[in-house]
């Protein structure tokens, strides 16, 4: 489950037409919207800080491949960024990095939002695309693949198309492992301490293998039957190594809130400590 404070603002426009989906885009796999991408259409993507990585679910089929594009807002106009797009234009599920953007990046309204915002295009039209979810998780099923490489066998997936959901729960756990640590943010809007977001992990490459070894334990613990058969003991082999790792990896953390990576919020906090237990 998403928390309110780390929402995305999501919005389609078409020509004049602007529509605000946020309401169904932030929680991965519980809605699903419909849209008719035109290549002359935008999306934008809204928050209150900048971001650098997004991730885009959907369960369209296309086998054309095309070149996304994203600006930011400079104050007067929009400005093109450097990307790195795993989707290919958002032919398939897949994230989303934003390797370098326009200075500065500046916040803008649209739909009396008022939020830092990444305008979205792709140079192919993509019509019907059915979009269950834009917003971050640490791994995704290639990096499964890349550990398991049969896993994402029918066997596995059952009548699924991904393991969305159990990457958004590794997610979690992951996030509330940092809480449970007693690493927080200061939000200086409010003056209070806050826990740690998904958008706070400045590099999320520094929890990828752990939330992919998290997420194997839960796809195995799924399928199994009995607490001694081989898919409970191959859950706890990977929850085994995820402890392993979770518990000595460094984190680099958005501690200000103005999504820099700054030198002193390099690799700055290590989460040690106490084991943890399904």
């Amino acid at each position: 489950m998403i928390e309110i404070k780390s929402n995305l603002s999501f919005m389609h426009q078409s020509g004049s037409d602007l529509k605000n989906y946020s309401h169904k885009t932030n929680n991965f796999g519980k809605d699903v919207i419909e849209i008719d991408l035109l290549n002359t259409d935008y999306l934008f993507v809204g928050f209150k800080r900048p971001i650098s990585r997004l991730y885009f679910n959907h369960n369209s089929s296309y086998v054309t491949e095309g070149t996304l594009r994203v600006d930011t807002w400079n104050g007067s106009s929009w400005v093109d960024s450097s990307v790195e797009d795993e989707t290919f234009g958002l032919m398939r599920s897949g994230f989303v990095n934003i390797a370098s953007k326009s200075s500065p990046e500046l916040t803008n309204t649209i739909s009396n939002s008022v939020n830092y915002f990444y305008r979205i295009s792709t140079n192919v039209s993509r019509d019907n695309l059915k979009l269950s979810g834009v917003n971050l998780v640490f791994s995704d099923d290639y990096d499964l693949s890349l550990e398991q490489p049969l896993i994402l066998e029918r066997e596995f997936l059952g009548t699924s198309t991904s393991f969305i959901l159990s990457h958004v729960a590794s997610r979690d756990e992951i996030l509330k492992k940092l809480a449970s640590k007693n690493l927080f943010k200061y939000n200086p809007t409010t003056n209070t301490k806050e826990d740690y977001n998904q958008w706070d992990l400045m590099d999320i490459n520094e929890v990828k293998q752990a939330s992919v070894y998290l997420t194997l334990s839960k796809i195995y613990y799924n399928l199994s039957d009995s607490k001694d058969d081989i898919w409970t003991q191959k859950s706890n082999d990977y929850r085994a190594k995820y402890v392993d790792l979770i518990e000595s990896v460094s984190l680099s953390l958005d501690s200000n809130q103005n999504g820099k990576l700054e030198p002193e919020e390099t690799k700055n906090f290590q989460v040690i400590s106490v084991k943890c237990f399904r």
